[in-house]
């Protein structure tokens, strides 16, 4: 059975890149390479041990979060998801972007109701999608609006941005063209549920049924 503890660990390895993690692996492997020069082995002093541990050690982490992910990303559990709160919570945790890039994210809610079951990485997707569009859209002020459509919500997003969606049809893309952990909770996603993304001339829209 999922637990939180497995939610949290999941969202943990969609919030960082683990590119960080692997850079420290691949820089303690670099150090104990330039100690061991010309020579068979590394000396054996205290210095190389630590790099060796460190090393060990980033990718001890490096194997528990993708476990944990795909552990949570293969589950077929679903849970209620409030997609207003949801928005409103990544908002929040992008403020600090927004303020960088200079953007604005202006709401609009029109659905009677925004609760859905869906995959629990869903609020996860939604994140990854806002922070895509205010690290790379062309618009100052971004407009975001909910609203119902046939059996589910509607997010429709019009930000001038330049990613293509249709490239992120389920199940096309392997595993080395993903540009960060985001992409590939995307592509996840869309091959586990009912989630669809379309583009638009503006933007794009997020279609999630509502079960």
């Amino acid at each position: 059975m999922r637990t939180e503890e497995d939610i949290l660990l999941a969202e943990e390895f969609f919030n960082h890149d683990l590119g960080n993690k692997k850079a420290l692996r691949d820089g303690f492997t670099e150090q104990i390479e330039i100690n061991q020069g010309e020579k068979e082995y590394a000396s054996n002093t205290a210095q190389t041990h630590e790099y060796a541990r460190k090393a060990w050690n980033a990718e001890k982490e490096i194997k528990r979060l993708e476990s944990a992910a795909k552990a949570v990303l293969n589950s077929e559990a679903e849970k209620n998801l409030d997609i207003r709160e949801s928005i409103e919570d990544s908002l929040e945790e992008l403020e600090s972007s927004m303020e960088a890039y200079g953007k604005n994210v202006k709401t609009s809610y029109k659905a009677s109701d925004h609760t859905v079951e869906t995959h629990p990485c869903t609020g996860r997707m939604i994140y990854n999608l806002l922070d895509n569009s205010i690290e790379h859209g062309n618009r100052d002020e971004i407009e975001l609006l909910i609203n119902e459509y046939g059996s589910g919500l509607e997010i429709s997003v019009e930000d001038n941005g330049d990613t293509d969606f249709e490239e992120l049809m389920p199940g096309t893309l392997d595993k080395k063209q993903y540009q960060g952990t985001g992409t590939y909770l995307i592509d996840h996603l869309l091959q586990k549920t009912g989630i669809g993304i379309e583009d638009t001339e503006t933007g794009y829209n997020v279609k999630i049924p509502r079960k």
